[in-house]
């Protein structure tokens, strides 16, 4: 880590942090993917729950596993 302390680089701003960078503020855009998987785990939901002996099961099985 000495060779990186030495030198006048990128690598030193970066290990140094002396990178002056402003994230953005409020929340991060979601991915397509990450989309794709919200909407399919929605639906999901929404079968279970129209198919009230399986809706049972799952609330059953999240309760049992929280104990």
């Amino acid at each position: 880590a000495g060779h990186i302390w030495k030198s006048k680089g990128i690598a030193n701003n970066i290990f140094a942090g002396g990178l002056n960078v402003k994230r953005s503020s409020g929340r991060s855009r979601q991915t397509s993917a990450e989309k794709v998987k919200t909407s399919l785990t929605e639906i999901s939901t929404k079968t279970r729950i129209e198919d009230r002996n399986r809706w049972r099961g799952a609330v059953e099985t999240e309760v049992l596993y929280e104990l």
